[in-house]
């Protein structure tokens, strides 16, 4: 009998890691060059006199600057067409993947055999990479955000000699390669982790999303696809799971997925199997509230009988079970569990620990109001004291153990347990973590890659394990969860009560959800976000929702916001401190005279430090409405951006005669949030491509310390 506790097999995966799709060759030659630098690739292959060629041809050599040029100048080696390249049967050529890990996996041992002969050498190439990259990086985004004037690709489609499929294949491709090579430079010794994002090109064509919700994914999901470059391939090889016990997600939309959002007044517990019928099973309620009135942790003890035994979760080893309540498993302590699923949880349990005691909130959670806030302030404590914490969820256990390493963890980040709220701060307490398959149990520890070549060989692996191993972090010194952590894990996650957020992360931040339990969600943002104190100055720039509060109109209204989320996880910058009357931070800053602005789309600055530079001002901010009017003379960011980069940026109203010198000498400023808006430095040749030149606003740049309401 297989043992329900058993390890997982080796993570290396038989299947290829890279996941695109051949995309045309569009005829460039590559043999019979000799390798030359990024920079030169392109000259070396027009040849002496022929500045001007047809634009096929010069798209042709832009993909293979892209590709065989970018991988030549990073590995300096050279590279011949037949690894990358082959011949269909109807003859024309395609770049496919098959060769690539082969490659990059050469490369990695090259790198590791310099750094054991000459670590000072191999230093020298990790820098040559980060540049090479960085060149790579600066490129491609002007041939993709500025496509008629600096992409031949784009042009070709223009002139209906490329489909647009095609762009995007090639396009995807070259991400592919950009994504593999970011991986694989963490083999350099002492390689700071890369801030390089290739998913910009991901962008241009939506027909494999598409294709995966018409195949039954939740449209939500993408997402979380979209995110990687390696993903939604991956992702297009395999099956969604299905609750046979429930709509699928016709109705669910991009933003978020309703189909486990869960309506108390007909919620109906699952047995274990479909035919069974058996009676219910609940703890003595008076037992239970005795233990939460004296601010213990009740447990379950006993099940062999109706009248489940109890006792204290502080001075009993017990198992926390982890679960969503759409599979079936929510009730409260009066309620109770239908007995054949807690003789399952209860068979679990043992497997894990010697006397088999568990905690489920179905049974351990009252509904009385004041119990039932009691057991809320205790939730972080009781997952945080459990020697193990269980999770238990249809679609992870619809997998077996034996299953691929990539398809486990498929399974868990698309699981609705990875979608649901109060499900966060579960997994992140938990000292150890443990998921049930099909077949048996596995550790979180097993699942999740760890040697140098699965960390650095697989980016497709990589990919899958990134939210689960942020859920470890804090395992490590120094045992801290930030805002920015907690914010990039909610991000995605969605609850039947929106308004209990901050009561789920609560305890993550150190601050008791009794002190919110009985406040309105705007207080609650309000009061939890004070508490914290040290926040991220990016909060700012989030996208979605923000609060109506006095002095917090900057701040989130939820961190569920179903976008991408910038703000830091590193404590060390959670430099902005939030106080009563706002934020104080302190951030780059584009000021200019007073300005109306009225549901204004485009608006233009001039920086006169930089007399060249025109900044375009983009308003695509979720917050407008309407006519609605606001009045700006500022505009704050992290940083200026550099040349046709493209940065999140606040408006705000810097307030007359606010200043205030601080004790540092420095002065600071009162200045009221606007709105959020995107900031882009305009190329050269655009500049000329303003209607109105005499439109743009004059304005200046530098820093400022600010106190944002």
């Amino acid at each position: 009998m297989l043992s329900l506790l058993c390890p997982s097999p080796p993570l290396i995966s038989q299947r290829n890691s890279y996941f695109f799709k051949d995309c045309i060759w569009l005829g460039a030659t590559h043999d019979g060059y000799p390798r030359v630098p990024l920079d030169e690739y392109t000259k070396s292959r027009r040849g002496h006199g022929r500045a001007d060629i047809d634009i096929v041809s010069e798209a042709a050599l832009s993909q293979a600057l892209f590709t065989f040029g970018f991988l030549e100048s990073v590995m300096e080696i050279k590279i011949p067409e037949n690894v990358l390249l082959r011949t269909r049967d109807d003859g024309t050529r395609v770049m496919t993947c098959e060769n690539l890990p082969h490659l990059l996996q050469t490369w990695r041992s090259r790198i590791r055999s310099l750094k054991h002969q000459d670590i000072q050498r191999c230093y020298e190439w990790a820098d040559r990479v980060d540049k090479i990259t960085g060149q790579m990086y600066k490129l491609l985004m002007l041939h993709v955000m500025h496509p008629t004037c600096y992409s031949p690709i784009f042009i070709c489609h223009r002139q209906s000699q490329l489909s647009f499929p095609d762009i995007a294949a090639i396009f995807n491709v070259i991400a592919s390669i950009a994504y593999g090579v970011t991986v694989s430079r963490r083999i350099f010794p002492k390689m700071p982790p890369s801030t390089t994002d290739w998913t910009f090109m991901l962008d241009l064509d939506k027909s494999v999303e598409n294709d995966l919700v018409k195949n039954g994914w939740c449209p939500s999901l993408m997402r979380i696809f979209s995110g990687s470059v390696c993903l939604l391939g991956y992702v297009a090889t395999c099956q969604p799971f299905t609750r046979d016990w429930m709509p699928g997600h016709a109705e669910c939309t991009r933003s978020v997925c309703i189909i486990h959002n869960i309506d108390p007044s007909n919620y109906v517990n699952r047995h274990v199997t479909a035919t069974c019928n058996c009676t219910y099973a609940k703890p003595a309620l008076e037992k239970i509230m005795d233990l939460l009135g004296t601010g213990d942790i009740p447990v379950i003890e006993t099940c062999d009988s109706d009248l489940l035994g109890t006792s204290n979760g502080m001075r009993t080893p017990y198992v926390a079970i982890s679960h969503v309540w759409s599979d079936g498993l929510g009730s409260t302590s009066e309620v109770g569990l239908p007995t054949c699923q807690i003789s399952h949880l209860a068979r679990l349990a043992r497997h894990l620990i010697t006397n088999g005691s568990f905690w489920i909130d179905a049974l351990c959670v009252p509904k009385q109001s004041d119990m039932r806030k009691k057991a809320i302030g205790l939730m972080a404590e009781t997952y945080r004291r459990a020697n193990v914490v269980l999770i238990i969820d249809a679609g992870i256990r619809s997998c077996a153990l034996s299953a691929s390493p990539e398809e486990k963890l498929l399974r868990i980040i698309t699981s609705a347990w990875m979608q649901r709220l109060w499900t966060l701060q579960e997994g992140l307490f938990a000292s150890k973590l443990v998921f049930e398959f099909s077949d048996g149990l596995a550790p979180l520890e097993d699942l999740l890659p760890r040697t140098e070549e699965e960390l650095t060989g697989s980016p497709l692996l990589v990919e899958l394990a990134l939210e689960l191993h942020r859920m470890r972090k804090h395992i490590q010194p120094p045992h801290s969860i930030t805002l920015g952590d907690a914010a990039q894990s909610l991000r995605w996650r969605t609850s039947s009560r929106l308004a209990d957020e901050t009561l789920a992360i609560s305890g993550l931040l150190n601050v008791n959800p009794v002190d919110l339990y009985d406040l309105s969600p705007q207080q609650r943002m309000r009061k939890f976000l004070i508490q914290i104190r040290n926040l991220p100055p990016d909060i700012i720039f989030m996208q979605g929702p923000k609060l109506e509060e006095r002095g917090f109109r900057w701040a989130p209204a939820t961190m569920m916001t179903g976008h991408q989320i910038a703000m830091s996880a590193s404590a060390e910058e959670h430099t902005a401190i939030c106080t009563s009357d706002g934020l104080f931070s302190e951030y780059a800053a584009v000021y200019f005279p007073d300005i109306v602005m009225q549901q204004q789309l485009e608006w233009f600055v001039r920086d006169q430090r930089h007399s060249r530079r025109i900044y375009k001002i983009t308003d695509m901010s979720e917050e407008s409405s309407g006519n609605a009017k606001y009045t700006c003379n500022t505009l704050l960011l992290r940083r200026l951006p550099g040349s046709s980069e493209v940065k999140s940026c606040v408006a705000v109203l810097v307030l007359p005669e606010s200043s205030t010198q601080c004790a540092d000498g420095t002065t600071r400023f009162m200045c009221e949030y606007r709105r959020r808006l995107l900031l882009t430095v305009l190329a050269e040749d655009e500049v000329g491509k303003i209607n109105d030149i005499k439109s743009v606003i004059q304005g200046n740049s530098g820093h400022m310390q600010v106190l944002i309401s």
